[in-house]
């Protein structure tokens, strides 16, 4: 039958690095891997592109679902479909939708995803940090289940969990409730710290009113929290009956130490950044002073071509004076011709007038005298 678990995670590139990358005895863990709105193979750096474009980096990074299969039941490809078709589910049922990376493990008897999801929107920045808010997963993975005819398992008694959300949704106080507020608080506040330590998380709970004691439960490790809640009564309770793993002493430690690692890279990063601006500055003083250099031959050349560009300058006046000088002769000349044609053409005509006169005359005296001999 398919379980599953649900959890947050405050250092979510840790997560995506272990669930891609952990190997067991030189063997890769992952045997699949798909996407929901990211590429599962940088989903690190696509999932701190969208924190930091929101500036939304501290506190819950991602969460965290394992999915596992009963063993034979499911091949590793099928196993990781069926991951995606849960996120599919998960983003259809939520107001805005959220990335997420599916790896599959098979190198146990029992293949399992492990499921990452950004605790930030790449669509609106809208962060989703609550963690009972995430339990209608299971119900979803159910659904999914049968529709694929695999087993699905019997829920475990979750009364006190139910319990505890439905004074919740009825607006009535619940210790629990406030006290995992208190150690979420806590948590934000230690990882946002540059060197986050399990002692730095418990003098922040104990600032919140919470004492973190050390106990063992069948030998493993657990903390007791223990504080006075707001009907004055003094309340204990063990890690793992708070409902999630993300208020274990394991989980916790686990968290605590992953953002370490990532403050280390980061740091590191920071450090091999600042020798790099070191190095390029240095190039850049050398680039100066060859432009420096580059720049004084560059104002000779220029004053050379502002007196060759003057003397230019200088020849197209007297040019241009030329040409319009030949262009005032031609008119003139053009002037002369019409005034000469004019002339000729009047003359012309002054003669035929003549001649028509004088041809008048004549045909007069011979009516008047006769044709003349």
């Amino acid at each position: 039958m398919s379980t599953i678990q649900v959890s947050s995670t405050r250092n979510v590139i840790a997560a995506l690095k272990y669930a891609r990358d952990g190997k067991d005895k030189e063997q890769d863990k992952c045997v699949a891997q798909s996407g929901y709105g990211t590429n599962p193979k940088q989903s690190e750096w696509e999932f701190l592109a969208v924190r930091n474009a929101y500036h939304k980096n501290n506190g819950i990074q991602g969460h965290i679902i394992i999915q596992s299969f009963p063993t034979g039941e499911v091949s590793p490809k099928q196993a990781n479909q069926l991951g995606l078709q849960l996120v599919t589910k998960i983003n259809e049922q939520l107001p805005q939708e959220y990335q997420a990376a599916i790896y599959t493990h098979g190198n146990t008897d029992q293949i399992h995803n492990h499921i990452i999801i950004n605790a930030v929107s790449a669509e609106n920045g809208r962060k989703y940090t609550k963690y009972k808010q995430w339990e209608f997963v299971k119900d979803l993975n159910d659904e999914l289940m049968q529709a694929h005819g695999l087993s699905i398992p019997e829920r475990v008694a979750e009364r006190e969990t139910l319990v505890e959300q439905k004074l919740t949704e009825k607006g009535k106080y619940s210790w629990k409730s406030d006290l995992k507020q208190r150690i979420n608080q806590a948590m934000d506040e230690v990882m946002s710290k540059v060197e986050p330590t399990i002692d730095a998380f418990k003098q922040q709970l104990k600032r919140l009113g919470v004492l973190v004691h050390d106990r063992k439960r069948k030998g493993v490790p657990i903390f007791m929290y223990q504080f006075t809640d707001e009907e004055e009564k003094d309340r204990k309770c063990k890690d793992f009956k708070l409902g999630g793993a993300n208020y274990e002493k394991a989980e916790i430690e686990s968290d605590i130490q992953r953002q370490q690692i990532q403050n280390i890279e980061l740091q590191q990063q920071a450090r091999r950044k600042h020798e790099q601006e070191a190095t390029n500055a240095a190039d850049i003083d050398t680039f100066i002073e060859m432009a420096a250099n580059t720049s004084s031959a560059a104002r000779n050349a220029i004053e050379r071509t502002d007196t060759r560009t003057e003397e230019s300058r200088t020849l197209a006046e007297q040019s241009e004076t030329r040409t319009n000088q030949s262009k005032s002769a031609i008119r003139n000349a053009e002037h002369a011709r019409e005034n000469r044609e004019a002339e000729r053409k009047r003359h012309y005509l002054e003669t035929q007038q003549r001649i028509r006169e004088a041809n008048q005359r004549r045909v007069a005296r011979e009516r008047d005298y006769g044709p003349s001999l």
